[in-house]
């Protein structure tokens, strides 16, 4: 009685105290989803009823958005209070499910994933693909902690269909907005679309695409299937850019082309890696090219870019 009293008011004052993101709060915030993660693990089958019935809330909410469509539907899904729900139990479950199928919170990935998912497709405009990205960042540490494959590659090159991205706007301005602040922002004004300031908000989504990728490709660099999974991404890219390379910007273009070139070079690596050994179909999840600690041509060049 006592661990559900205090997982019920303890969620509700962390969703209270999520209203509002900025430099200050985010520390206090990501603290508050540690310590609730924490209680989470002390009784997990009650936690699970607890989780079960908050992620059903979240996905409640998504249907009644996608089915009335109004603008006061999407603003209940599309603010912080919802998008760090969604981390919190991306990082419940990161933390205490891991590679431990016997977990009894293992079956909530499934649920919580799809939510997420929903949510990115909800809206697909410019304006929120910095929402987009926290919310691929959350599925991101959910794939690298449970081993569980989120195809996440098609909905990081979504955003280069949008227009912005594509072209520069003709609309003359004499003034140029600041970059945007991604990690505080769910949705950027509609300035940021034309004029100057967008190719300030293009280079922005353009360096946080190619590292969202990096990450997700990352994740599965030592798989013999490495190769295969990056010829879809890879052949859609350098589409794209032969497409848009004049009008998306200089810097749009050497950032998607260095992230090519990586790929490329670090699929080769795993095809030789991969001849000769053998493939056994009791074994085909644990298979792997190398030790973790082994870096390839991917993992060095991440490496060089975060410095």
């Amino acid at each position: 009685m006592v661990t559900r009293l205090i997982i019920q008011t303890s969620y509700a004052a962390f969703v209270k105290n999520a209203r509002v993101t900025t430099s200050r709060s985010l520390p206090h915030l990501n603290f508050l989803k540690n310590s609730l993660s924490e209680l989470y693990g002390f009784d997990q089958h009650t936690s699970y009823q607890y989780a079960f019935t908050y992620i059903r809330q979240l996905a409640i909410h998504l249907r009644n958005s996608m089915t009335s469509k109004t603008a006061e539907s999407t603003r209940i899904v599309y603010c912080w209070q919802y998008i760090h729900s969604l981390d919190f139990f991306s990082r419940m479950l990161s933390q205490h499910v891991g590679a431990n199928v016997s977990s009894p919170l293992q079956p909530l990935i499934y649920p919580c994933v799809q939510v997420t998912l929903g949510t990115i497709k909800l809206n697909p405009s410019s304006q929120n693909f910095p929402l987009r990205f926290h919310l691929v960042e959350s599925l991101l540490r959910l794939s690298r902690q449970t081993n569980v494959y989120i195809p996440l590659a098609p909905t990081l090159l979504e955003p280069l269909d949008a227009t912005v991205m594509k072209s520069a706007s003709n609309k003359k301005s004499h003034t140029v907005l600041k970059p945007v602040e991604l990690d505080f922002t769910l949705k950027v004004s509609a300035s940021y679309l034309s004029g100057p300031s967008a190719r300030v908000y293009r280079d922005q989504v353009a360096s946080k695409l190619v590292y969202l990728l990096a990450q997700f490709f990352d994740l599965h660099a030592q798989s013999p299937a490495f190769p295969e999974l990056t010829v879809p991404p890879v052949v859609w890219i350098k589409r794209w850019v032969k497409k848009n390379g004049e009008g998306c910007g200089p810097k749009v273009r050497h950032a998607l082309a260095g992230l090519v070139g990586k790929l490329e070079e670090h699929a080769k690596w795993v095809e030789e890696k991969r001849k000769g050994m053998a493939f056994e179909p009791e074994n085909l999840q644990n298979i792997q090219v190398g030790p973790e600690t082994e870096e390839g041509p991917l993992r060095k060049w991440i490496k060089k870019q975060s410095i």
